[in-house]
């Protein structure tokens, strides 16, 4: 958590190595979450409990990598200063990319430790439970884009870093009923995990829904921006919308389908000297028509939520296809342009630089 708070400070200056700005600050945070993460491992070998596996170090440092990137570089200069659409972009990378490879490459034997404290055991509980992770998650989406709370943090550097803040620990806490490393905070039983990634993609299509189709500039930062891609402002405020809709409700339906195989291929793989706790007893010799009933229901659940996922996401293409088809009032003659833009991005962006050197940073 230290390692984030430090990683989202955007630093007062910033160190640039052939024009890929690298924020002094986030370095030093990504370098503190890495150290912890190694230190943590040392001591788990120490005592003999489970060490993260190779596989592991590499998710975890993968996602230090993409939180550098995002934090960095191109994706920074361009969402801070220039395109509200790759603000998106990195909004998105830091909820939906980031908090899955910190969580897979971390093993429980890391986190565990913490939880010997009992008021840190009972909060824990509590923030990682389906409602309370579903609740927070998108309560913090919904509040950080209204206009003026974004707004606000577009004009506040201190604002802008809560900002970063909030989306990366609550998109932690979303991930966790998917990928609890711990069984003190275990995850969702596989049909719960359907429907709860069906329920979790509507707020977030009813944001980005509400972005894409207004007809009037709802974040007025960029307003004044030079245009590094040939689209107006309200433009390119319904080009983020659709990039926080569309990928945005793809990425749950395939969450669902990778948790729908995991479940069956688990279900189907046995071991012959099993242990079974008591409650696995009692469910194992219960009556068969309970055994029956129970199954059917998961079935119906999982069926329900598969096809319900499937309507949502055909509507979310079929709604951005209509965006995108509108007639001249919006995205009419620029489509081709958006498109062939994005070949020559770089030498928009050297020129942009080379025609304003003191433009160099975001300043709030």
């Amino acid at each position: 958590m230290v390692g984030m708070v430090v990683a989202a400070l955007h630093p007062i200056s910033n160190l640039g190595i052939q024009g890929f700005s690298i924020h002094a600050s986030t370095v030093i945070g990504i370098a503190a979450l890495g150290a912890l993460y190694l230190w943590r491992t040392r001591a788990a070998r120490l005592s003999g409990e489970q060490v993260p596996t190779r596989r592991q170090h590499v998710w975890f440092f993968s996602g230090l990598l993409t939180m550098f990137l995002s934090l960095n570089g191109p994706i920074h200069d361009l969402s801070d200063d220039y395109l509200f659409s790759a603000h998106m972009v990195q909004h998105l990378l830091l909820t939906l990319l980031v908090p899955p490879l910190l969580i897979a490459g971390t093993p429980g034997t890391l986190l565990r430790p913490a939880l010997k404290y009992k008021p840190v055991r009972a909060l824990a509980r509590f923030l990682t439970g389906p409602f309370s992770c579903y609740a927070i998650f998108n309560l913090t989406i919904i509040i950080w884009h209204l206009p003026p709370f974004y707004n606000a943090a577009m004009a506040n550097h201190n604002i802008h870093i809560v900002e970063h803040l909030f989306f990366m620990s609550a998109a932690v806490l979303m991930w966790w009923p998917f990928m609890s490393p711990l069984p003190e905070l275990p995850r969702l039983p596989y049909p719960g995990q359907m429907l709860y990634c069906f329920v979790m993609s509507i707020p977030m299509s009813v944001v980005a829904a509400y972005i894409a189709l207004a007809d009037h500039l709802l974040y007025p930062a960029y307003a004044t921006a030079a245009r590094v891609l040939p689209l107006t402002p309200l433009e390119d405020q319904q080009l983020g919308g659709l990039i926080m809709w569309v990928p945005g409700g793809i990425i749950f339906y395939i969450i669902r389908r990778l948790s729908s195989s995991s479940g069956s291929s688990a279900a189907k793989t046995t071991s012959p000297a099993r242990k079974w706790t008591g409650l696995q007893r009692r469910q194992r010799f219960q009556p068969v028509s309970q055994r029956l009933k129970s199954k059917i229901r998961g079935e119906l659940t999982a069926r329900v939520a598969h096809c319900s996922q499937l309507i949502a996401v055909g509507a979310s293409l079929t709604t951005g296809m209509l965006v995108l088809a509108r007639p001249a009032s919006s995205f009419d003659s620029r489509r081709t342009r958006l498109i062939s833009s994005f070949e020559g991005l770089p030498e928009l962006v050297s020129k942009r630089r080379m025609a304003f050197p003191h433009v160099t940073e975001h300043e709030h």
